[in-house]
């Protein structure tokens, strides 16, 4: 009796720790990216303000803070690159990224499948996207996919919905 208790709680315990672990781990993956990305950069500004400001320049140097500002550094790069590709300039930017992709056999179909699933995934002005099971790829056979649009048919008068489906690419 005592065995099926200990059983019992014990996998209680993991499949309690299980969600925040993976969270946790989620959450160290991105902020280490982050951090990654802008830490040179925190780097050159201590090494430059050094002589100006040592005690400032010692702050910058250790690690939680370095972290920490090279996250924000990210951040703010990624608000600019958002900012940047929603002037008429970044369009065209992307565009011709876009053009160069096409042009690149594998590059471009995973570029492409990525690109769709974002899109796919961002919220639409006019509402939230509804998550739907369905008969794919046979009857038999369900999938996952996201609405991405109803309408009426105009022959029939049924609603129907566009599903966009993740898959891998060909």
């Amino acid at each position: 009796m005592r065995d099926h208790h200990f059983r019992r709680y014990l996998v209680s315990g993991i499949l309690t720790l299980i969600p925040l672990w993976v969270t946790w781990v989620v959450i160290a993956f991105v902020f280490e990216r982050l951090s990654r990305f802008g830490l040179p950069w925190v780097r050159v500004l201590a090494g430059r303000i050094s002589e100006d400001a040592p005690v400032l320049a010692r702050w910058l140097i250790h690690p939680w803070f370095l972290n920490f500002l090279s996250v924000l550094l990210t951040i703010f790069v990624l608000y600019l690159l958002g900012w940047l590709v929603n002037q008429v300039l970044g369009r065209r930017l992307v565009q011709l990224f876009e053009s160069v992709v096409a042009r690149l056999p594998v590059i471009q179909s995973v570029y492409g499948a990525v690109k769709q699933l974002v899109s796919s995934l961002q919220q639409k002005p006019d509402g939230v996207q509804r998550v739907v099971l369905i008969d794919f790829p046979s009857p038999e056979l369900r999938a996952v996919g996201f609405v991405t649009r109803t309408f009426i048919d105009s022959d029939t008068g049924r609603e129907l919905a566009a599903v966009y489906v993740p898959t891998t690419p060909n």
